[in-house]
């Protein structure tokens, strides 16, 4: 089911408080939903905020909220939540923020598009769903979430999920000319734990996520030194890649190293960046399947799902090219937004490719 709402929709409240009883937390209370609850087998849900317009026909929307008051991670079935331009409130006392943190919910997979730097309670989220397999953040390019401090609150989750975690789309857009960027912290090294994630397969990120900060990795082999050791699938955000660039010494040299090494893994499958071109040299060696430049592979945290403005025709025809097109950067069995995986694996690949040589020779 998919929503468009407005923060302020009493019915949908009363529709939510209802359908998330707290009925199991009470003593002597049963733990079987009384009947004729709303959504209680509702497994998929998408919400996103209601679009109106002023006088001036200017298109404005208020922020979805999620919390102890907008519980929609409490629907009993839920396994798939998708929420964009989205606020997440836990401002709750101090019992009623540690009940609500230790009862996790049923959700696999998450998809969330920040909207407002102030609320980024991402650790409190995650506290909540325990139980995720897929994770997709798109983080407001706000000046307050640029830097180490930023990544480490997302890395900092990550002894929950290391052994879960299959599917990971990182995304935080380009910061405005205009915006003051602030330095670094020297002071703070972060090494990217990603290494840790021993389960994940597909990974989408921008580039500053990846490539750590004051760690003891040298350049040119920064990239290829925080890779999952399992990934099959690596897709890059280097279109709005203006700031990440000044900490990365050569992006063409980090790239070659991180095919090379995937490579001799036998796991890498597939790269792809949505806005540039690099050599495609090692790719071609190594059989890794390289594509650049390339848009309608990545789902930007998230925001690029049919949750979004479906009523806009661009739109549609984006979230058609991206069911179309990203299935062969997805692994076979695997399912991202509704999109079927069909890439093979890297033995598999490896196989097909010596025997088409073979009849070719």
């Amino acid at each position: 089911m998919h929503m468009h709402v407005t923060p302020d929709n009493l019915f949908l409240d009363a529709v939510l408080r209802h359908a998330t009883q707290q009925y199991a937390r009470f003593p002597g209370r049963s733990n079987n939903p009384p009947p004729r609850l709303a959504l209680q087998h509702l497994e998929r849900l998408g919400v996103a905020p209601a679009f109106h317009s002023d006088k001036d026909r200017i298109p404005l929307y208020q922020e979805v909220l999620i919390g102890p008051q907008h519980p929609y991670y409490r629907l009993p079935q839920l396994r798939d939540l998708v929420a964009l331009e989205t606020q997440a409130r836990f401002d709750t006392d101090a019992e009623g923020l540690r009940r609500e943190l230790t009862i996790p919910s049923t959700i696999e997979k998450l998809s969330m598009a920040w909207s407002d730097a102030t609320d980024f309670a991402f650790d409190k989220l995650c506290a909540v769903t325990r139980n995720l397999k897929q994770l997709s953040l798109q983080i407001p390019a706000a000046a307050s979430l640029i830097g180490p401090g930023l990544h480490s609150r997302i890395f900092s989750v990550r002894a929950q999920f290391n052994d879960q975690l299959e599917h990971v789309d990182l995304y935080q857009g380009e910061f405005s000319a205009g915006k003051e960027v602030p330095d670094f912290d020297n002071n703070i090294m972060l090494c990217p734990p990603l290494p840790e994630f021993k389960r994940l397969l597909h990974l989408s990120i921008i580039l500053y996520f990846l490539v750590g900060h004051a760690c003891d990795h040298p350049s040119p082999f920064k990239l290829r030194s925080h890779l999952p050791p399992n990934l099959e699938s690596l897709g890059l955000y280097t279109d709005n890649a203006t700031n990440a660039m000044r900490f990365i010494a050569d992006l063409d040299a980090e790239l070659q190293n991180l095919i090379i090494r995937s490579a001799e893994r036998h796991t890498l499958c597939s790269v792809y960046l949505d806005g540039r071109q690099i050599e495609r040299e090692a790719a071609d060696e190594y059989g890794v399947k390289l594509r650049d430049s390339e848009l309608y592979y990545f789902f930007y945290g998230g925001a690029y799902t049919r949750v979004g403005d479906i009523l806009a025709l661009w739109f549609r025809r984006l979230h058609d090219g991206l069911k179309r097109r990203a299935r062969v950067v997805i692994p076979r069995g695997m399912v991202v937004h509704d999109v079927q995986g069909e890439m093979v694996p890297q033995q598999e690949f490896a196989q097909r490719a010596l025997k088409r040589a073979r009849l070719m020779s």
